[in-house]
């Protein structure tokens, strides 16, 4: 379940893959995301595990034993769910079903009011309890940019007026240009919620999954926002000290 990626350059993650992704960042955090149905998927993420790699399955179909067999191997994430999975679900076993009913995973939600439509997205918040749901932009490279035409490597995406990006003549999406100050306004209004309710999923909740430090303490740097507010309690800007 490709979206916009080249599936030329899709394959089984192996070993050799792993390592060379821990070698190549260091004591950065990883967030990797995988197909746990993919061959060697499960040997993959017990590895990724095993050196300091956050593991999130996503662009998957996966059956529910094949998603318990990845949270056993220590998967903890699950990629923008509502995305990245087939266009026709089963009412009866599908792969929302699936992840509502798997213990251990923290899913991730795109907050634009597109990617999951308000209805849905309030029927998440209802079937997870709020410590399991972060959010996220799914961002390219145009985030923030005004509409038109703009490339990621040899793929030529187009961003419209809703900052939705999509291959140009294709319905399907290919990314997000939302920003996460947009993303909590839009998710509040959708939840009929206050900004200050929802900022916990943009902030906290993704800082808990890829084990980042997310307090506030003598002789550590602090990193903070400034906002502005208007009267009726939406953003009006953000200022990154």
């Amino acid at each position: 379940f490709k979206g916009a990626h080249n599936p030329a350059v899709m394959r089984d993650a192996t070993e050799a893959d792993i390592r060379e992704l821990r070698a190549v960042t260091g004591t950065d955090p990883v967030l990797l995301t995988l197909a746990p149905e993919r061959n060697g998927s499960i040997e993959a993420i017990r590895l990724a595990v095993s050196l300091g790699i956050v593991v999130s399955l996503g662009h998957t179909n996966a059956s529910a034993d094949t998603m318990r067999l990845a949270v056993a191997a220590g998967a903890t994430g699950f990629t923008h769910l509502g995305n990245g999975i087939p266009q026709q679900l089963d009412r009866h076993d599908n792969i929302l079903w699936r992840v509502f009913d798997t213990p251990g995973l923290m899913p991730s939600l795109i907050p634009d009011t597109h990617h999951v439509s308000p209805i849905l997205f309030r029927h998440m918040h209802r079937a997870l309890p709020p410590e399991r749901i972060y959010y996220t932009t799914d961002a390219m490279s145009a985030a923030g940019a005004p509409p038109g035409r703009y490339t990621i490597g040899t793929i030529e995406l187009e961003v419209g007026a809703d900052q939705i990006v999509r291959q140009p003549g294709k319905p399907n999406f290919a990314g997000s240009a939302l920003k996460p100050i947009d993303g909590i306004t839009r998710a509040a209004q959708m939840l009929g919620k206050s900004w200050r309710e929802v900022w916990p999923h943009f902030a906290q909740r993704p800082a808990e999954l890829v084990g980042l430090r997310n307090e506030i303490a003598a002789g550590q740097p602090a990193d903070f926002c400034i906002v502005t507010e208007s009267a009726d309690g939406t953003l009006n800007a953000v200022r990154i000290p």
